[in-house]
């Protein structure tokens, strides 16, 4: 909240704009600014893109980084990490599922690995573009 706060002067001029934004009424814009309500992914979404902010300033990761992870997998044979991985990702899954009004959403800004892993050359493509970056 307190970015979306820098870019408006008034709390009236911020929920204005939300409710442009957002395409709802005046109060369900103020139950989420009092955090009575969350807002759900796909309106923080909206709001990133619109207000050209990054989705870490919105949810108040203030890291100034970008962290990288190269992990080329093998899925015939996989290792104990990415074992691990995958198994936290299906725990995480697992305890959301009976969480009413839960939302499990991966942002990411290429191809996944599960889909250009059958490929060779989009592989190596998707590979050299990393290492281009």
């Amino acid at each position: 909240m307190d970015i979306l706060s820098e870019k408006y002067s008034t709390k009236a001029k911020l929920a204005q704009a939300l409710m442009d934004l957002l395409c709802m009424e005046r109060e369900a814009v103020y139950r989420r600014l009092r955090r009575d309500v969350i807002f759900p992914a796909h309106e923080i979404v909206k709001i990133a893109s619109s207000l050209n902010i990054s989705l870490d300033e919105v949810i108040g990761v203030k890291s100034q980084k970008i962290l990288f992870q190269m992990q080329p997998l093998n899925y015939t044979n996989p290792s104990k990490e990415d074992m691990n991985f995958v198994r936290k990702r299906v725990q995480v899954l697992e305890q959301l599922k009976d969480v009413t009004g839960s939302e499990y959403m991966v942002v990411c800004n290429h191809l996944s690995r599960s889909l250009s892993s059958g490929f060779e050359i989009l592989y190596r493509f998707l590979i050299f573009r990393w290492s281009y970056e």
